[in-house]
């Protein structure tokens, strides 16, 4: 029976080139854009989920009051890793952890600037970053060693075995190579070239030996891994009332779950607002919309040829035919449009993918060989299918065959209604988006043209080093003889980003009740 209602879909198919190319073509446009934004809505949603120990990992961040206004903040004093350790059970690892920063590595002729991360040695054992080289036990417990990616290892080393050879550190320190981790995950939020001890740091920056005692110096990261019994509700309220014991600050630590990095990272007013999800959203929203545009043209297309099928109906009626196989044939070729289009579809998502790598789609791959991602959207062709072909399938099998072998085939007034309630919204949703479109491009042209409260012409922000912090002065009067720069500056965070904020600050006549955080 099957078999004789997709010979009957192909047949029809064959006869009607014009408008099964219209159907077809329209059905895999409308699947494609819906798979794109899919696979992008995946990718979002599987940030981290190769960390073993992910329900357990948070980063502590803190709320506050600045200038009056609540704030929150993901930079920690370094005093916290000790308290940490000592004076709270729940907690099972602990690492202090530096912003992303660019550092040289030379060995022999090679100097390359890679970004990497001071953390502690709990820091391999936390995060699922399996070793290729070295021993987990011992990586980062000497202050004078380097854990390198097997990429920045290979730039490096070639093919040689790197553990225990010595590479010259910002051009002052000899380290020496402890281990190398595998290959980052594109769908890490953590990212890194290359790790050292956040001890070295300790030994060789006076600034961060100082502020080892220092609850009002927020200048680092603090992430920690809950026991296997421990709530992190609980630990929270457990937390609220450390930094006011401690130095009488206003501030409130809190965790922030590692399952949320990536999509919940935005706060007001001490509330979590979301953060990337907000375009997960708006994403699925509008591939939703566009594909129902596609499956009401689908529909309207298919009843607006009612009369050519109407005899049709009006002879299998007449000659035994129930509704309902029917409408199991009108679905079985609206099934077999929609698996053409699904695969005319597959083909313009492969097409279409490399052309969009600049659009925050580089890291997205289509696997054909991943059954997950090949069962969702073939589960998207089926519903399209059955969607689309619902509205034909019964209002054509309704035909009295009596009427239309005498050649009537007028429709009801319900019919007529429901068709034009189907274009109203597809233009609807078509305008809409086309409006929002434009919105948002206005929004973008404001965001790029309004003032930012300096004047970004001919001025040049490079990532320092170590090294170049050291040599700044002879650096700064060299490029100043040159003639061609008019002033240079140097300062502990970018202009675009802040890295640590001071408080407990006091001037005569202050305001007791008054906490100002200055960054």
């Amino acid at each position: 029976m099957f078999k004789n209602y997709f010979k009957i879909a192909w047949r029809n198919l064959l006869k009607n080139r014009t408008f099964s190319f219209i159907n077809i073509v329209g059905l895999a446009v409308g699947m494609a854009f819906t798979i794109i934004i899919g696979l992008w809505i995946q990718y979002q949603f599987s940030f981290d989920d190769f960390q073993e120990n992910r329900s357990r990992i948070a980063l502590l961040e803190r709320h506050g009051m600045n200038n009056s206004e609540k704030i929150t903040r993901v930079s920690t004093a370094l005093p916290l890793y000790n308290e940490l350790q000592s004076g709270y059970p729940e907690v099972k690892r602990v690492t202090r952890m530096s912003w992303l920063s660019e550092h040289s590595l030379i060995t022999g002729e090679k100097k390359l600037n890679k970004k990497g991360l001071y953390v502690d040695p709990a820091f391999l054992k936390m995060f699922s970053f399996p070793l290729t080289s070295g021993n987990i036990e011992k990586a980062l417990t000497q202050p004078n060693s380097i854990v390198l990616t097997a990429g920045l290892a290979k730039i490096l080393f070639g093919t040689a075995n790197p553990v225990g050879r010595i590479l010259k550190f910002d051009n002052q320190s000899n380290l020496m190579v402890s281990a190398v981790v595998d290959e980052l995950p594109k769908n890490s939020s953590i990212n890194f070239d290359f790790l050292v001890p956040f001890e070295f740091k300790v030994q060789n920056e006076d600034w961060v030996k100082r502020s080892l005692t220092q609850w009002d110096n927020n200048s680092s990261l603090t992430v920690v891994e809950l026991a296997e019994n421990a709530s992190m509700a609980a630990f929270n309220k457990k937390l609220e009332p450390l930094l006011k014991e401690k130095q009488d600050q206003t501030d409130i630590l809190f965790l922030h779950p590692m399952e949320k990095w990536n999509l919940y990272d935005e706060y007001k007013d001490w509330v979590n607002t979301g953060g990337k999800i907000e375009y997960v959203r708006l994403f699925g929203i509008i591939g939703v919309f566009v594909l129902l545009i596609a499956c009401i043209n689908f529909m309207n297309l298919a009843t607006a040829r009612s009369e050519k099928r109407a005899r049709e109906v009006g002879i299998r009626k007449a000659i035994g035919s129930k509704r309902k196989q029917l409408i199991i044939q009108f679905l079985s070729e609206s099934l077999f449009t929609s698996i053409l289009a699904f695969l005319l579809s597959l083909i313009i998502v492969i097409l279409v993918l490399p052309l969009l790598k600049n659009l925050d789609f580089e890291n997205i791959s289509f696997n054909l060989t991943d059954i997950s991602v090949i069962g969702s959207v073939l589960g998207v062709c089926i519903i399209t299918g059955l969607i689309a072909g619902s509205y034909p399938a019964f209002y054509l099998s309704s035909f009295v065959p009596v009427k239309v072998l005498k050649g009537v085939v007028a429709q009801g007034k319900g019919a007529v209604s429901f068709r034009k309630v189907l274009v109203v919204l597809q233009f609807t949703i078509s305008i809409t988006l086309i409006v929002s479109t434009v919105l948002v491009f206005k929004q973008i042209e404001h965001a790029r043209s309004r003032s930012i409260g300096y004047n970004p012409d001919n001025l040049i922000s490079v990532n320092g080093t170590d090294d170049l912090a050291k040599n700044y002065r002879v650096l700064k009067q060299e490029l100043l003889n040159t003639g061609k720069f008019e002033a240079i500056a140097k300062s502990s965070s970018s202009m675009t980003n802040i890295n640590n904020d001071w408080g407990d600050f006091n001037w005569e006549g202050k305001d007791p009740n008054l906490n100002v955080s200055l960054d």
